[in-house]
């Protein structure tokens, strides 16, 4: 099977244009339909264009345009992950298939869609496990449309011979809606039949502008005047939800799905004016003097939305002298200096959302679930007194030109830059590692430990990622498990990580911590967990290319055969208790140790010394003989369990 094709693309565009008496006018229209290089890869463009300019009087004109443009596009199999077409398909080892087979080799049917069946590589494959790019591209559904809409209109007037005054409005809309659809039936979504994940985005950026000009000659001296007022005003809206369970494996509409893991929606808005006056003087076209003075006030301050800022700018066409004149070879000589001061609103803006920098005077929290109660997490501190960056600039320079042939330009400046604004990040990352040793796992228990696994950790509903992450959004990742050994003697061991800012660590870990105390308990969930087991068998170790391996291991472990046949009647009897129990026996009351890798001073030390004795160690002392792997083991005596930090 061939992921990729030979690309198309159609274009057309019309335009037509005329005009009577003193009216203009002009339309256009356009269609762009592409055929993308990848399978299943569509983009169409639709736009169209209207303008219409006409003279009222003499002195009075004015113009109208109006742009709209729809584009839409299906892009599943693009993303930057192992979901990747062309990433999978340059790194996937070739002795893996495209088409899933039988333990004799033979092609195993879909009995779905009909043809064959491709490979996920479920439970058995080392490389891309649950990917595949061809039946990923097929199956799931990523796609997008994008409504834009522009409009400019102004109206122009000249009055009193030297003077000019225009008023203009614009403005920009867009509207960006993405539907991404995961199939319940095969890849990496079938694990939670199936995933919905919609996303709404509109932005508007209304422009006002004003201005009124002078302009005159007496003699040799010119003189050229404007004012502006200008004012803009930016709205960005977002939504996005996230749900699994479908009824429907076709339909993309939320309503489809039955468990609602994540919504988020929210508004930003910003603001700017503008005051604006520059003069521009030359005697002659040799003689050059230019002032600029304006005031900017923007919405992303608090206390302080105003700045001033002004230039001073002279100039001196050497060439123009008569004692120049004789000189053939210098066709062209400018001498130039100047002096002003600029102002930025946004400095070092690094903000992935920049939501704080539009808000930078207050102080932001996020509002979390704790225990279906409203709770509060510290986001950004905000500083009230923030106001423009200020930069001066002196600059002399020159510009000649020389034998009718060559150009050249010299510019020396100095820059000094002041109210420097720079996006500190508070919140830096930290890395949080759980290591248990636990116990030796006999033959019959390891479907309780699997199904344990699948309700502590499975997806979005395992325990960890619900309560540390979903409900109180404290950690971008999370998760933790027991590993099920390959060789019948080996200890099991429970491994977590949870990802979260450096300012949270303390309640994630106090949440962690908690969760091996005493595990929550909703026994509604069994039916989810042994669906997930026994869905997830149905093709383990069915692909020949694994099938030594497997066997190598099956042997290890102490099978008389394929253990599929041995689970799966054990995995359609397990009950809740059989959790709890594996939860008693593997992980509660468990000595534990946590590392933690991160910034040590955005930690509350304090509350984490509660939960176990703090050792800190630096980057030399990790990787040396005091702390091998080998000696990790002293971590389990601690009558509660050990911290160790790496500072960053």
């Amino acid at each position: 099977m061939i992921i990729s094709r030979n690309g198309k693309r159609t274009e057309a565009n019309l335009r037509l244009s005329g005009g009577v008496d003193k009216t203009t006018y002009s339309t256009s229209f356009g269609a762009l339909e592409e055929q993308g290089y990848l399978i299943n890869s569509e983009y169409q463009r639709y736009n169209t264009r209207v303008d219409v300019g006409h003279e009222v009087k003499k002195r009075l004109k004015g113009a109208f345009n109006l742009g709209y443009t729809y584009a839409e596009a299906s892009q599943t199999g693009q993303e930057s992950n192992a979901t990747s077409a062309f990433w999978f398909a340059n790194n996937i080892p070739s002795i893996y298939p495209v088409f899933l087979r039988d333990s004799e080799g033979k092609y195993v049917k879909d009995e779905i869609f009909g043809g064959h069946q491709y490979d996920f590589g479920n439970n058995q494959r080392g490389f891309g496990l649950g990917s595949n790019p061809v039946g990923t591209t097929i199956h799931d559904i990523d796609q997008y449309n994008i409504h834009e809409l522009n409009g400019n209109t102004f109206l122009e007037a000249s009055f009193l011979k030297h003077f000019k005054a225009m008023v203009k409005f614009g403005v920009q809309y867009q509207n960006f809606s993405r539907d991404n659809r995961g199939s319940p039936l095969y890849g990496f979504s079938s694990s939670t039949n199936g995933n919905i994940y919609k996303q709404k985005v509109s932005l508007a950026l209304k422009t006002f502008l004003q201005f009124i000009s002078y302009k005159n000659s007496f003699g040799l001296h010119n003189v050229e005047a404007k004012l502006f007022h200008e004012s803009q005003a930016w709205d960005y809206y977002y939504l996005s939800a996230f749900k699994t369970e479908l009824a429907d494996p076709y339909s993309v509409e939320l309503n489809n799905a039955a468990v609602n893991h994540s919504a988020s929606s929210y508004e930003l808005e910003y603001r700017i004016e503008s005051f604006f006056g520059k003069l521009d003087y030359n005697f002659d076209e040799k003689y050059f003097a230019s002032i600029v003075v304006r005031r900017d006030g923007s919405s992303r301050f608090l206390n302080n939305k105003w700045g001033n800022f002004y230039s001073l700018g002279t100039a001196w066409v050497a060439s123009k002298e008569e004692f120049l004149s004789d000189v053939s070879w210098i066709d062209f000589l400018k001498l130039k200096a100047s002096y002003g001061t600029n102002g930025d609103e946004e400095g070092d803006n690094t903000d992935g959302e920049f939501g704080a920098s539009f808000y930078s005077g207050y102080d932001l929290y996020d509002v979390n679930n704790l225990n279906d109660k409203v709770s509060f997490a510290f986001r950004t501190k905000g500083n009230p007194d923030l106001t423009w960056e200020s930069s001066k600039q002196y600059q002399v320079g020159l510009e000649v030109d020389l034998f009718d042939r060559f150009q050249a330009q010299l510019d020396y400046y100095v820059k000094e830059t002041d109210n420097l604004l720079v996006n500190e990040p508070k919140a830096t990352q930290a890395h949080i590692y759980l290591f248990i040793e636990s116990e030796k796992i006999p033959l019959e228990d390891i479907p309780k430990v699997e199904a344990f696994n699948q309700y502590f950790s499975g997806g979005f509903n395992g325990l960890v990622i619900k309560e540390i992450r979903e409900n109180r959004g404290l950690a971008y990742s999370a998760g933790a498990s027991l590993s099920v050994p390959t060789y019948r003697d080996w200890t099991t061991v429970m491994s977590g990580y949870v990802g979260t800012q450096a300012d949270k660590t303390s309640d994630a870990v106090e949440v962690l911590v908690e969760l091996l105390k005493e595990m929550p308990e909703y026994p509604n969930r069994i039916n989810g967990v042994t669906k997930f087991l026994i869905n997830g068998s149905e093709v383990e170790y069915d692909n020949k290319f694994s099938f030594l391996l497997a066997s190598h291991n099956w042997k290890e472990m102490g099978y008389q055969g394929n253990p599929l046949a041995y689970k799966l009647p054990l995995y359609d009897k397990i009950t809740f208790d059989n959790i709890r129990d594996a939860y008693q026996k593997m992980v509660k009351n468990k000595k534990y140790a946590i590392g933690i890798v991160g910034k040590i001073s955005d930690m509350d030390q304090d509350k984490l010394e509660t939960y176990g004795k703090v050792v800190k160690i630096n980057k030399n002392s990790l990787f040396s003989e005091d702390y091998d792997i080998i000696k990790l083991n002293h971590f389990f005596e601690p009558p509660i369990g050990w911290f160790f930090y790496y500072h960053l």
